[in-house]
């Protein structure tokens, strides 16, 4: 069995009986890095969003993969992105171009500034990965689903990274097993299902409010999250969203002694509430009406049957296992 099999066996083994991974022994090996081209640039579109756009491709790929993302981010604590996905093709000196039927369409070229060698990492052999500031210049042109966000530009400050082949020695650490040292954890809850035609996922971390209840003084303490993944006219569309806010929005009733019940009810773009209940180590229901509103594709369900749950302290988790 190879080096890699025994790792793999170590960690699963770690996550079933709830035992913590640490490195201990170390092994060399050698890894080709294939070379890659990233040409991105970003822009102000309408309302409060900003627009990233990325294309990519690796080991020879001649077609590049294209990602227009629209991002909003409120007071600092609250960020929602939207992001279309695909093919494109480069138009030579990292310019690019991409068609999205029904949102838009990038053909831009590259006015190269400046260009910046970085030096190679300790143990890596090859030429230098290169850095490449400049503008590009061209058609920008984009409307998000519903029109949520639009924006029309003819240039932009961007860069290309590219990196050509390269072979680097790595120390590779055989993780070891030890038990989870006794304390209090803090409780996450993780659901995954099938929702809206595609797949979503929502998670809460961070202290519950404590009983009897306590303000948390206005400071955020938890962090909620979503993830939307579907197809939509032959793009890829990934969406996601990310909530600070405080305590008094999670409830573990009877916490740190009893981890049988979790209440989630977090802020806008979120609505309603999940439950989870705890119904055997290996078996738990995750209902209520929780769901979000995302931009352009209005709203998707994170609660139901379809969906799977687990409540989890470090590595030790109960309730129904994710899908595989």
């Amino acid at each position: 069995m190879t080096a890699r099999g025994r790792a793999l066996i170590l960690i699963a083994v770690g996550l079933l009986f709830g035992l913590q991974v640490i490195d201990a022994s170390a092994t060399e090996r050698t890894r080709v890095k294939p070379p890659t081209t990233t040409s991105s640039f970003g822009l102000h579109g309408s309302g409060r969003f900003w627009i990233d756009v990325t294309a990519s491709s690796s080991g020879g790929q001649k077609a590049p993969d294209v990602t227009v993302e629209a991002v909003e981010e409120r007071y600092k604590v609250e960020q929602v992105t939207v992001a279309y996905s695909t093919p494109g093709r480069w138009l030579g000196e990292g310019g690019f171009a991409a068609k999205l039927p029904g949102l838009g369409r990038i053909a831009v070229h590259f006015d190269e500034r400046r260009a910046v060698q970085l030096g190679l990492l300790e143990g890596c052999k090859g030429p230098a990965t290169v850095f490449r500031n400049g503008t590009f210049r061209g058609t920008i042109s984009f409307r998000g689903q519903h029109g949520f966000v639009t924006v029309d530009g003819r240039s932009a400050r961007g860069q290309i990274r590219e990196t050509s082949r390269q072979t680097c020695r790595e120390t590779v650490y055989e993780p070891v097993i030890e038990p989870v040292p006794p304390g209090t954890y803090t409780p996450t809850v993780r659901a995954t299902g099938s929702t809206a035609g595609g797949t979503a996922s929502f998670s809460v971390a961070g202290p519950p409010e404590t009983e009897p209840p306590t303000t948390s003084g206005g400071i955020p303490t938890l962090l909620f999250g979503a993830t939307y993944r579907t197809r939509w006219h032959g793009f890829d569309v990934l969406a996601t969203t990310s909530v600070a806010t405080g305590s008094y929005r999670y409830h573990v009733p009877g916490w740190p002694t009893t981890h049988t019940d979790a209440i989630a009810e977090p802020p806008a773009p979120f609505t309603g509430k999940g439950i989870f209940h705890l119904e055997s180590p290996t078996a738990s229901t995750w209902s209520g009406e929780l769901g979000i509103d995302f931009p352009g594709i209005g709203h998707v369900a994170l609660s139901g049957p379809s969906f799977t749950a687990q409540l989890c302290e470090s590595l030790t988790c109960v309730g129904s296992p994710p899908p595989e």
